[in-house]
């Protein structure tokens, strides 16, 4: 992965600063999520380096790993973008990855446009801030939910992990329906 230009470092206001996943085999190794045994105490001397997970990604973010440890979802954008905030991917990618040919898969594409109704009750695509990008979260293996903004609205939307990318939710103060 290339180096994040020298200037706007941080993301402490703005989502439009260039981020990266890094996977660190020695660590995951040490927490159990490898091998485990003597050879997560191996020396530092061998620790593998840190390996660039998205480095085609202007922006990955907010990883969240499946409860069986097999998949690793992510808040993704491939190119720049200026706003504030903007619309994003999500994405999976096997976990833990392997040497060669990680790459994601995007699961919820970037909606172009707007949708018909704009209350909440249909999905607009993933949109929003920090909160709504921390709320990405596993309900099973198989099922992520997350909050976008839709409207004026923060709905909860759900996506099967396997899936095409159809998110269904519910505006949490309109009622709502599918996406």
């Amino acid at each position: 992965c290339p180096p994040p230009p020298p200037w706007r470092p941080g993301l402490s206001a703005c989502l439009n600063r260039p981020t990266r996943l890094y996977h660190l085999p020695s660590l995951w190794e040490a927490a159990g999520g490898g091998a485990g045994g003597e050879e997560a105490a191996a020396p530092a001397a061998k620790a593998a380096p840190a390996r660039c997970l998205t480095p085609s990604l202007y922006f990955a973010h907010m990883p969240r790993l499946s409860p069986d440890g097999r998949t690793l979802a992510f808040a993704a954008r491939e190119g720049e973008f200026r706003s504030h905030s903007a619309g994003f991917e999500l994405r999976t990618m096997a976990w833990p990855p392997p040497e060669a040919g990680h790459g994601s898969a995007t699961l919820v594409p970037i909606v172009r446009g707007f949708p018909a109704a704009t209350d909440g009750s249909s999905f607009a695509g993933l949109f929003g801030f920090h909160d709504e990008l921390a709320s990405l979260a596993w309900l099973d293996e198989a099922t992520l939910v997350f909050h976008s903004v839709a409207g004026a609205t923060k709905s909860t939307f759900t996506v099967a992990a396997t899936g095409g990318g159809e998110a269904t939710g519910r505006g949490e103060a309109t009622g709502g329906g599918e996406a």
